[in-house]
């Protein structure tokens, strides 16, 4: 007994659903937003009216029952938080909303195109917030940006915060230049750099300190760093964060990061170690 729309006689729409961000949604079936329909626009079978034809509640002005149905799938404005109507021009108009419930299948495709982003990031499972590198096409630079992960939804600008900065090209490398187990006994599959009597290339000294009696390189700089290592079974922690493979921090004065090879300490050779400022 009540249109959703009226785009005849100007663009009139009485009825919409507000997406996760609060913005209103004035489509009723699919996932384009700017397409206006119902569910029976798909198969053409909505009912026919001057006013137009892709639902069936739009086929009168006149105070006659009507229903309409169709399946939301955009996952950027689902979930459906509300649903409004208005303004009714007659006493005797009157509308009835049902909204079903949200329904997750199927599994997300993997993005092959060499690229990362905020909402990359967060879709990958991310979900703390804070700097990461980004690299917003396979040909671009890599940049660092702030990402708010925790926000709601996954649109870029949203998840996004402030201006992108861009990497240092004059970076440096630091790498272990010698190695010697002082302690190693047989039995031990796990040593770190407190086991070691290890040196490093001179540039290290710049950024860091070593305090081999914790085992630990102590941040002199405050800065992005980006580490890896040649060797797989080695594994290395920020403060209490473990870094399975490369991982990117910002070190903050004092900061600690501690080493250590998962088997014998053959495995953790000269040229493991590699230590980039950014």
């Amino acid at each position: 007994m009540a249109p959703l729309k009226n785009t005849v006689f100007g663009k009139f729409f009485y009825g919409w659903w507000v997406d996760h961000n609060g913005e209103k949604k004035f489509y009723f079936d699919g996932d384009n937003s700017d397409d206006h329909v119902c569910g029976c626009d798909k198969d053409n079978s909505c009912t026919q009216s001057s006013f137009n034809s892709t639902c069936h509640c739009d086929s009168s002005l006149m105070p006659l029952w009507n229903s309409d149905s169709g399946k939301l799938t955009n996952k950027e404005d689902l979930p459906v938080k509300g649903f409004n109507y208005g303004s009714f021009f007659s006493e005797h108009q009157a509308a009835k909303i049902t909204i079903g419930k949200l329904k997750c299948s199927g599994v997300a495709k993997k993005s092959n195109d060499r690229s990362s982003s905020c909402a990359s990031l967060k879709r990958s499972g991310l979900d703390v917030n804070g700097y990461y590198l980004t690299k917003d096409n396979p040909t671009s630079d890599l940049k660092v940006n702030y990402c708010d992960l925790s926000a709601p939804g996954y649109k870029e600008e949203d998840l996004r915060v402030g201006e992108s900065q861009p990497l240092d090209k004059g970076s440096m490398m630091f790498t272990l230049t010698n190695l010697v187990c002082t302690y190693c006994p047989g039995q031990s599959r796990y040593y770190d750099l407190s086991s070691f009597n290890a040196t490093f290339d001179d540039a290290l000294a710049m950024n860091f300190d070593i305090v081999l009696e914790e085992g630990v390189l102590k941040t002199k700089k405050e800065g992005f760093y980006a580490f890896y290592f040649s060797n797989s079974w080695v594994q290395f922690y920020v403060g209490l964060t473990q870094c399975e493979e490369t991982c990117v921090h910002w070190l903050k004065i004092g900061d600690k990061l501690k080493f250590k090879s998962n088997y014998l300490y053959k495995d953790f050779v000269k040229g493991d170690l590699v230590i980039k400022k950014i």
